[in-house]
């Protein structure tokens, strides 16, 4: 168990903690699935973000969770 600061819950008023405790569990070095899809993922923002300078970034705020999910709904995972 582990209680969170008074000053901790002040700053940061809207977070949410959570635990995931996992035993016997393979991490391989390797994914090939993943790898193919993190350089898919990758192209995709290099091309849609492609004429965007840094603060052009900035100022779309497209890098939201919305990004991933849409990402993440797209291959049905």
């Amino acid at each position: 168990m582990f209680t969170l600061s008074e000053n901790w819950q002040n700053t940061y008023p809207t977070a949410v903690v959570g635990v995931l405790a996992m035993q016997n569990v393979v991490n391989p070095k390797e994914n090939v699935l993943l790898d193919q899809q993190k350089e898919q993922l990758e192209t995709e923002l290099r091309d849609r973000f492609a004429d965007y300078d840094r603060p052009a970034l900035r100022a779309a705020n497209n890098m939201s969770a919305s990004v991933g999910a849409n990402w993440r709904r797209k291959r049905g995972i």
